[in-house]
């Protein structure tokens, strides 16, 4: 599988679980639970970051991968904080869920996150090393 692909299926994975997370937070000011403009916000990038995601996988465009690139830049801004103050409650002096199963399954959202960040830079990287992008302008290649 190339990188090109595993990136588009990260995405995709990607944009699942935190528009699932972000649903079921959307959904808690019903339950009398808190409010945020940051929760339809994120569940809107996650759709974006699984349609750029698809497109990744199927199509050869660059801008494709830079909607994806910034899409999950946009989640890492929300989820990057929110999993550091979970990790933080955890391990207070009264932590509020002790269950340490519990804390993987919340920290799931951000990792994906961080982990796609990261192989989006990397293939974007990639994709400059080989299109040449990285390149000074006005370089001629040479003909073989």
């Amino acid at each position: 599988m190339q990188l090109r692909q595993m990136a588009g299926v990260l995405y995709v994975l990607t944009a699942l679980v935190s528009g699932y997370w972000e649903f079921n937070l959307l959904m808690r000011p019903l339950i009398g639970g808190p409010s945020s403009l940051w929760y339809p916000i994120t569940l809107g990038t996650s759709v974006v970051l699984l349609i750029a995601g698809l497109l990744v996988v199927v199509s050869r465009t660059k801008s494709s991968r830079l909607v994806a690139l910034v899409a999950t830049l946009v989640l890492a801004v929300w989820w990057i904080p929110a999993s550091m103050h979970t990790v933080d409650l955890y391990f207070s002096s009264r932590p509020p869920a002790p269950d340490s199963g519990g804390l993987v399954w919340t920290l799931v959202p951000g990792i994906l996150v961080v982990i796609s960040l990261i192989i989006g830079v990397a293939s974007w990287k990639f994709l400059a090393a080989t299109n040449g992008l990285d390149r000074p302008a006005g370089h001629i290649p040479s003909a073989r």
